[in-house]
């Protein structure tokens, strides 16, 4: 069997292992695929390009020029990577999509408090105000931390950059 025909095999396995191993128990009748590598395959290298593909939905052509800016593969073994990347993208969004979403919101309840932190007896001492929070899961799973006003901007901040994400997904 030639190096490419080899590589595009391994690269088969790698995509049915990190994205469809749930699926395929030994091979998948409509197309059989190997469950083992070569020794000398770079599953390492091969893997992290398709995660890094499939977390940020890259077109063929985007993840062509991802993979040429590594300079990790061949020319030949981009070709192949991008062809087979190609020919399964639209599966692996989907399952990438599926394995984001939660079926069901494990968010319970939220509680909260402001607590004015002191450093000293007098009153022109006290020093900033902050926020203890308790999360709670539907498993009674429970987080609590302190917040401060600063700290509190930027958590606002990461989930207004959260939000406009998922937005821009449901425009799309």
């Amino acid at each position: 069997m030639s190096d490419k025909n080899q590589f595009e095999k391994g690269v088969k396995v790698v995509i049915n292992q990190l994205f469809f191993s749930h699926k395929i128990k030994g091979t998948n009748a409509s197309s059989p695929t190997p469950t083992t590598l070569e020794d000398s395959f770079p599953e390492f290298d091969v893997a992290s390009v398709l995660k890094e593909a499939a977390k940020k939905n890259f077109s063929s052509s985007q993840f062509k020029n991802y993979c040429e800016s590594l300079k990790t593969f061949s020319e030949s073994q981009i070709s192949s990577l991008v062809d087979i990347y190609g020919t399964k993208q639209a599966s692996i969004h989907a399952v990438m999509m599926d394995r984001s979403l939660e079926k069901e919101s494990q968010y319970h309840t939220v509680q909260w408090r402001v607590d004015q932190l002191t450093n000293a007896n007098d009153i022109s001492e006290l020093s900033e105000s902050v926020a203890i929070v308790n999360l709670q899961t539907k498993d009674s799973d429970e987080i609590t931390f302190e917040v401060d006003n600063k700290t509190l901007d930027h958590i606002l901040g990461q989930f207004n950059q959260i939000e406009e994400t998922i937005q821009s997904y449901i425009i799309q």
